[in-house]
């Protein structure tokens, strides 16, 4: 179900966004976007360094295909109204989770960081707290 509001941005608009855009962010939105994890296998792969200064590890000459193909989803999903496809299904969350890192995660570690997520609105954490009664 799409709880967006739709957009109108023009093509330059799009296009900036784009190009201003994390690589690994705007990945993962295609994936929403699209409906598929097709973009996943294209030759560009970002590798997130936790402890580097980039998000990527990219040269710009290796982010412009990927940014394309961002810039063509959002175009089609403009176009076609901002319908969203059905919801990503865990496998393909799992290999987005993949993408993103630039190398398989753990097993052990895939459980933290699906809750992390808050996909479907539940956090399992949480806790209400309440403040004494006056």
């Amino acid at each position: 179900m799409n709880s967006f509001a739709p957009f109108t941005a023009d093509d330059e608009t799009l296009r900036q966004a784009v190009n201003d855009a994390s690589i690994p962010a705007l990945m993962v939105a295609v994936m929403h976007l699209t409906g598929n994890t097709d973009h996943f296998k294209h030759d560009v792969k970002p590798f997130t360094d936790p402890l580097g200064e980039t998000d990527d590890n990219l040269t710009d000459d290796q982010r412009a295909p990927l940014r394309d193909i961002a810039f063509n989803a959002l175009k089609d999903y403009r176009d076609r109204g901002c319908t969203l496809p059905p919801a990503p299904d865990e496998n393909m969350l799992v290999e987005a989770m993949h993408y993103i890192n630039g190398f398989p995660i753990p097993d052990n570690i895939m459980p933290l960081l699906r809750e992390e997520l808050v996909l479907d609105g539940e956090d399992p954490r949480h806790c209400d707290v309440y403040a004494p009664a006056d």
